[in-house]
């Protein structure tokens, strides 16, 4: 007796020895059980006909979701989960085998990919159809031109008359954790940000107090640099004799970088940035050197440089180079061939920075005396006329 009580005590020890040891029967992390945040959109729109031969009806939906879907149907009322699923692509059309006594509801979500599903759109009876909130389109986010800690936020609304939710963040923030702003047009502006952060935008449209679109973004707006409130300088050799502190003519007096010639342009017309370097206020002694940059140019690039003839209709970068001027003799100098680099073209900054180099020919009272080379120009000047307030 003793030896058989012995042997189920070891038999039972040995079994709870397995179970304990079964990887099924391991604690489940709760964190395991939280859904998978996705991109993923559901369809549009749902529809499910009426009963076609009594044992059948026929799906639609919305097919620019994704390229493949799944649909859970059951009897009315049943518990996602329990009912019956059929993978559905964007030639299936008709379930078979239905009763049409019987009430059902029906389910349908996109499969993004293995195991990755957008949020259930239903439920949807027989005979009915069920419109999903659409998020907006064409969403753009810009910085204000004048207030580098506004951001416009802009997008096309796809509803009547409901309205729209703006969130944001540090870019590369998760969704859910951002800031929240609400309006009722279609663009917002969003105030108090940091110049030199950049930040992440999403739209999302809000249908009802219960249905909301997904989230439309990231839309990123980079930080702008730092306000650069440096003094105007250009540096360059002209004619093999190096010049490191050229700035404005009377620059000390005025305190102006850049000028702004035909400010307010007609049909078929150019503004132009004019960045002026000098050698020397002393005129019959100094060299100035004048780029002329037009409004159709104001971007990052290289372009070539033409002598300067028209300020109003030319759409290229022109160049005045004077030397000398202030001298009895008279001294002309042509372009021959050259370059200006925009490398920085700001106006929440404002600021303007590039790069020139130049051939020009030089004559003296109507003598060509040769050509010569200005090289390793640079310039780095404040957008502070009154045109870019």
């Amino acid at each position: 007796m003793k030896s058989t009580k012995l042997t189920l005590l070891v038999a039972l020890f040995a079994l709870f020895l397995f179970n304990s040891c079964n990887g099924d029967d391991e604690p489940i992390d709760p964190a395991l059980l939280v859904p998978t945040p996705t991109l993923c959109d559901p369809p549009a729109f749902f529809r499910v006909s009426s009963f076609i031969n009594n044992n059948t009806v026929r799906i639609e939906w919305d097919k620019t979701s994704g390229n493949e879907w799944e649909i859970e149907y059951g009897v009315s009322g049943f518990a996602q989960g329990n009912g019956t699923t059929i993978d559905f692509t964007a030639t299936s059309s008709l379930i078979n085998g239905l009763n049409s006594t019987v009430n059902y509801d029906f389910y349908i979500r996109t499969k993004c990919a293995d195991d990755d599903y957008s949020v259930w759109v239903g439920p949807v009876s027989p005979g009915d159809e069920l419109a999903t909130c659409t998020g907006p389109t064409n969403v753009s986010a810009v910085r204000l031109a004048t207030d580098a800690t506004k951001v416009t936020v802009t997008w096309v609304g796809t509803i009547d008359g409901n309205s729209w939710q703006v969130q944001y963040g540090n870019a590369g923030f998760t969704i859910g954790s951002g800031t929240i702003l609400a309006s009722s047009t279609q663009s917002k502006v969003v105030p108090n940000l940091l110049a030199t952060v950049s930040y992440d935008f999403y739209v999302r449209s809000n249908c009802d107090a219960n249905q909301n679109s997904a989230w439309v973004g990231p839309i990123n707006v980079a930080s702008v640099q730092s306000i650069d409130n440096s003094p105007a300088l250009m540096t360059a050799t002209i004619a093999g004799v190096q010049y490191n502190t050229m700035v404005p003519y009377l620059y000390s007096v005025t305190g102006n970088d850049i000028s702004v010639l035909n400010s307010s342009p007609t049909a078929g017309q150019f503004t132009y940035v004019q960045v002026q370097g000098v050698t020397s206020d002393i005129v019959a002694s100094s060299h100035q050197l004048n780029l002329y940059i037009p409004s159709n140019l104001w971007s990052l690039g290289t372009y070539t440089l033409f002598d300067a003839i028209d300020f109003e209709t030319a759409d290229y970068c022109q160049l005045l180079l004077l030397t000398n001027y202030g001298a009895a003799e008279v001294t002309n100098n042509v372009l021959v061939a050259g370059s200006i680099t925009i490398t920085e073209f700001n106006v929440v900054t404002k600021r303007i920075k590039g790069t020139f180099s130049f051939r020009y020919e030089k004559s003296v009272d109507g003598v060509v005396e040769g050509e010569y080379e200005v090289t390793n120009g640079t310039f780095n000047y404040a957008l502070d006329d009154p045109y870019f307030n």
